[in-house]
């Protein structure tokens, strides 16, 4: 299959794939903080970090399915757009303290899953 067709299906799966996720952590726990944005990152980031460390130190991933996968699916689930912006929405509402928990949150977050992610992909393919 071609790769840009490979993405473009990647990208409408991550695409719906965030918007039920991020819709069901809404609908469970509330819309006073961006729950749904926030899990979405986190599981974004974790991905990418396995993804890429099993792509690049095993054999368990072709190089074409590791783009599909990292540009086209994650990159279509994961919402740093609409962190933004909401972010911003808390700023505009005078809302900085969970506007600065947003950012921390994400940032600190995310950063932590996709070392997890290379973590576990070397638990499981190996490789330095």
């Amino acid at each position: 299959m071609n790769i840009v067709l490979m993405i473009g299906v990647a990208g409408a799966l991550g695409a719906v794939s965030r918007y039920a996720l991020s819709g069901s952590v809404y609908a469970l726990l509330g819309q006073s903080f961006a729950y749904g944005t926030l899990v979405v990152n986190v599981l974004g980031s974790l991905a990418i970090g396995l993804v890429m460390q099993l792509g690049i130190a095993t054999d368990m991933f072709s190089p074409n399915v590791r783009t599909a996968v990292a540009v086209g699916f994650l990159g279509a689930f994961t919402t740093f757009s609409t962190f933004s912006y909401e972010t911003v929405q808390m700023i505009q509402d005078g809302a900085w303290g969970p506007a600065l928990l947003n950012i921390l949150a994400n940032v600190t977050i995310c950063i932590i899953a996709v070392l997890a992610g290379v973590y576990l992909g070397k638990l499981i393919g190996g490789g330095a």
